[in-house]
């Protein structure tokens, strides 16, 4: 009882302490010229759950030597410190540290749907464009696009190291197995997508062509999903011309819910229901080398190490060509509909507003630390060059982070899950999707109406 006690204290101080520092705060002060300031002496902290990622020891790999040499030229420059240091994926340290008087972390790495949201319901996080000295239309934080899922009320407080040599990750990508293809005299996705017919029925000959070449010796899978089909769901809803979310008649409504969506789910059901999709694993498709499509993550085909974690299950340390390419579109799509949609699982930095730093002076620190680390052009020259076999690779992953859809899972909470789950039945045949989408009907819409009150077609 004394810790429960405890803890609800530690909690009205701290949410006392930001009701205060909220209404002394001024966001948005207006600077003469450019601002300059003497940071000597000063250190400007960076949480992470994965501070190795962020900052590894020298010579781990050339990408951490470029940033280790940014946070150097830094200290040159204005003559502060900059530590990338362990923390939490989430918001119970920065509250208890403010709670205890102390000032927290500058920047926090963290997933949207923990620290992210948190930061935010709690009145801890700077919105970027408030912050003096940081141009968000500027690319080097992110693609409009790519940052949605840190866009909370229609402002944005998420940003990514676009800049640097990290390759930003997404969801709805298709991976092919060229060399499986080639071998078997079946064209590839790229080919299709050249002549602009990289659609549904050209996608279920493919997958026809590749489980008929399966031999005794051995059986070929065409396509596995490493989500078990929940992220495939969102991906060929967005190809056949749909979006999560839409505004109708003034009011936000779930965009599936409609023909359209239940031609999605009867189309996935027929592959399905002929062994042409299954659910397996990264390593199936990396090592065995027996199935023809992959479909998840972009980050199983873009990242690479070359120091560590040689036997990964990502597609570039396969001894395979493959190739990257968004979902076939239906019929009620178009080849220019993307499948690729950012979420609430993956991670952004967000800018904290109770630490030691002012916001002029992290607005001038940020703004110097996010620069391209060198003139090589970042990931997109790396992935370009060293990672993807062919040029239509990169340009259909730059394709993707440009115009990615999202799928509203930080607003719709918990119901997204039940979303996903729920049409699932209907992929495999438990359910009809008039079935599975009379079930979540009420519960999603509630969920809209809650959380999502501005008008999606006028703010995409």
């Amino acid at each position: 009882m004394k810790r429960v006690i405890c803890l609800l204290l530690i909690s009205i101080f701290a949410f006392s302490m930001i009701s205060c520092a909220e209404e002394e705060e001024v966001f948005d002060r207006p600077l003469d010229g450019a601002y300059e300031s003497d940071l000597t002496g000063m250190t400007f902290r960076w949480g992470s759950s994965w501070p190795q990622q962020l900052l590894p020891e020298s010579g781990f790999s050339s990408a951490g030597d470029k940033t280790i040499k940014r946070v150097k030229d830094l200290k040159d420059k204005y003559g502060c410190d900059f530590t990338v240091e362990a923390w939490e994926d989430g918001s119970s340290k920065i509250i208890q540290t403010i709670a205890a008087g102390l000032p927290t972390i500058d920047i926090l790495d963290s997933h949207s749907e923990n620290g992210g949201i948190q930061c935010y319901k709690a009145n801890l996080l700077y919105c970027l464009e408030d912050i003096p000295g940081i141009n968000i239309e500027d690319e080097k934080w992110g693609t409009k696009a790519f940052l949605q899922y840190g866009r909370y009320d229609q402002r944005q407080y998420g940003f990514y190291q676009y800049a640097w040599e990290f390759p930003p990750e997404l969801a709805g990508a298709m991976i092919f197995n060229n060399e499986l293809l080639a071998l078997n005299g079946i064209a590839n996705p790229h080919e299709y997508q050249e002549d602009g017919v990289w659609n549904w029925e050209n996608f279920e000959k493919l997958l026809l062509e590749v489980q008929a070449a399966s031999t005794t010796d051995m059986q070929l899978h065409p396509w596995i999903s490493l989500e078990s089909t929940r992220g495939d769901i969102h991906s060929f809803m967005y190809t056949n011309g749909l979006k999560t979310v839409v505004t109708q008649n003034g009011r936000n409504t779930f965009g599936y819910d409609c023909p359209e969506g239940v031609e999605v789910l009867d189309f996935l059901n027929k592959l399905w229901d002929s062994d042409l999709y299954n659910s397996g694993s990264a390593g199936q498709f990396t090592f065995d080398e027996n199935v023809g499509i992959l479909s998840g993550e972009t980050y199983y085909a873009t990242h690479f190490y070359d120091s560590i974690n040689s036997g990964t299950d990502y597609a570039p340390y396969g001894d395979f060509e493959y190739g990257l390419i968004g979902y076939p579109y239906g019929p009620n799509g178009s080849p220019e509909d993307t499948s690729a949609f950012v979420h609430k699982g993956r991670r952004l930095n967000w800018v904290l507003a109770y630490s030691e730093n002012s916001m002029e002076d992290l607005g001038l620190v940020l703004d110097f630390m996010f620069e391209p680390l060198d003139d090589s052009g970042g990931w997109k020259d790396w992935v370009g060059q060293s990672i993807f076999y062919h040029d239509k690779d990169l340009e259909n992953y730059l394709y993707f982070l440009e115009n990615a859809n999202y799928n509203y899972s930080v607003e719709l909470n918990a119901v997204i899950n039940k979303v996903q789950d729920t049409l699932v039945k209907a992929i495999q045949g438990k359910s009809t999707p008039t079935q599975v989408f009379s079930e979540i009907k009420e519960q999603v819409q509630s969920e809209i109406d809650k959380n999502i009150t501005w008008d999606i077609e006028e703010n995409n």
